[in-house]
């Protein structure tokens, strides 16, 4: 079983902040529950953002992507962890 498997398998939030937003405040931008990604806004936003980030690559370097563990990903390891599971938006 691979690490991202592991990880799929567990319960858990996934939290979102964007260098483009006021102070230190994560976002929510989901939760992953049986084997789905519940998105509550929070893929609509990144997805927003990357419009931007087409304009200014070096924008993409500072979007911060964590979970309950405090485990952080680059949004490419994000998007890779979504590919094993069911996305529902509830955004």
């Amino acid at each position: 079983m691979s690490d991202n498997t592991k990880h799929s398998a567990k319960m858990r939030s996934f939290w979102l902040r964007l260098p483009t937003m006021y102070g230190h405040d994560w976002i929510e931008m989901g939760e992953v529950s049986y084997g789905k990604f519940y998105s509550y806004g929070g893929l609509t936003m990144l997805r927003n953002f990357l419009v931007i980030v087409e304009k200014d690559s070096k924008l993409l370097k500072k979007v911060e992507i964590k979970d309950d563990d405090n485990i952080l990903y680059n949004p490419e390891e994000f998007l890779d962890f979504l590919t094993n599971l069911e996305v529902v938006d509830n955004g």
